[in-house]
């Protein structure tokens, strides 16, 4: 057993933290299958990669192969995303080659490489920044200056960082659904740091409403609701959303287990 409590604590939803953490053992003891799955979903995607007749297919697979390594390897992502650039050249597709772009700003911006991304951002044109596009591009520059701004040490470029971030993020917002992920992913966080923890709960749940139970986006979400029950100070609810999260990585195989380490570091 990975994590093991000896009391079965509970609040005001009644939730069994014993049992809890008996789900996430089992789910860990289980790694290698989702592990085995994971592995025999890319290589049928290389092998259809590799029997496609056209360009245009290829290029489907290949972002596919993009998609499955996003949160399993970032190099191996980004290898297949400048496959998918190349392919679009080939085609003469500026749109695709847009989103690859675009995609690749973000993975880096993700992952600390802030030169780089902002190299790939600036060298979309602004005639292909149009609808889902857009979204992407305002809430990947907004992410990217409010991690900078994090981790900047001179005030002066703080502040201006800020600035770019809330100025992306105000943009963003007029351009995306009350429902998308991009607007709830903001508003949680506003209402968060405002404080207003029930609203921001509410916000978790019109989210969780429109999505799958175990899905990626069904992680994000779990994560979000265990931050808001810390700061509300019901641990047990915290542990219950951090293991919904945790569970949810591992079946995916996604290899940055920030809620399994939250967790960890919780108890």
């Amino acid at each position: 057993m990975i994590f093991t409590v000896s009391l079965h604590a509970a609040d005001d939803e009644q939730v069994d933290v014993g049992q809890i953490f008996k789900r996430l053992d089992a789910t860990i003891d289980s790694v290698d299958v989702f592990e085995a799955k994971k592995q025999e979903n890319m290589a049928f995607l290389r092998s259809q990669m590799q029997k496609a007749g056209t360009d245009a297919m290829r290029y489907q697979m290949a972002y596919a192969l993009f998609k499955e390594y996003e949160s399993y390897d970032c190099d191996s992502a980004l290898v297949y995303l400048q496959r998918c650039s190349t392919l679009s050249m080939r085609m003469n597709r500026s749109d695709l080659l847009a989103q690859c772009s675009l995609d690749k700003a973000v993975v880096l911006a993700k992952t600390g490489f802030y030169a780089e991304a902002q190299t790939y951002f600036a060298s979309v044109p602004r005639s292909e920044l149009h609808g889902e596009k857009l979204a992407t591009y305002y809430w990947g520059m907004g992410y990217m200056n409010g991690e900078m701004a994090f981790y900047c040490k001179d005030e002066p470029l703080k502040t201006t960082y800020q600035q770019r971030q809330q100025l992306y993020t105000d943009s963003l917002l007029t351009v995306v659904d009350n429902n998308s992920w991009q607007f709830l992913s903001v508003q949680i966080t506003l209402l968060y740091r405002k404080g207003r923890l029930d609203d921001a709960m509410a916000c978790t749940d019109q989210w969780m409403a429109s999505i799958k139970p175990y899905s990626r986006d069904y992680a994000i979400v779990a994560y979000f609701r265990s931050e808001i029950y810390k700061k509300m100070e019901k641990q047990t609810m915290q542990w219950k959303w951090l293991t919904e999260a945790a569970i949810t990585d591992i079946r995916h195989s996604v290899m940055d287990q920030a809620a399994l380490l939250s967790l960890a570091n919780s108890l």
